[in-house]
């Protein structure tokens, strides 16, 4: 048993060359890997609740999350995800106003997610949380901005 659990966090499952973009091929290899060598992924929230319990996590256990909600979490990351039975957590940024056609807005020029995929994938168990509306560089923003 553990005190502690790790979470691994990505944003793009892409092959731009991109700081938060993680090659489809590895990020596949990563997770069969670690589902080979028995670890599991748990929720966020499971996690979450675990903590304030002060209960001990089993071995090998670690939470899954991506942030804002590229759509390569659905083409790329989602079928490895399902293939496994593993839990994810997805933070989005969900822009103002919505996007054609059911997407959420473009974010630095990349393709997000559709309701339509958050759907099915929150169907499949996947948990979704806000991460902003318009990921503004909340670093650069007046507290009254913020608030």
């Amino acid at each position: 048993m553990s005190s502690y659990v790790p979470v691994l966090t990505f944003h793009k499952i892409d092959e731009t060359p991109s700081v938060i973009s993680f090659p489809p091929a590895l990020f596949e290899s990563f997770m069969e890997k670690l589902i080979r060598n028995g670890y599991r992924a748990v929720g966020l929230t499971d996690a979450v609740e675990n903590l304030y319990r002060g209960a001990p996590f089993q071995e090998k256990t670690f939470v899954l999350t991506f942030d804002d909600g590229y759509r390569s979490v659905y083409s790329e990351a989602f079928p490895v995800m399902k293939r496994h039975g593993m839990s994810a957590t997805v933070f989005l940024t969900v822009g103002d106003p919505p996007g054609p056609g059911g997407r959420i807005p473009p974010l630095n020029g990349s393709e997000m997610l559709s309701w339509a995929e958050v759907t099915e994938m929150r169907e499949a168990g996947i948990r979704f949380g806000a991460h902003t509306l318009t990921h503004p560089d909340l670093t650069r923003l007046g507290t009254e901005k913020i608030e």
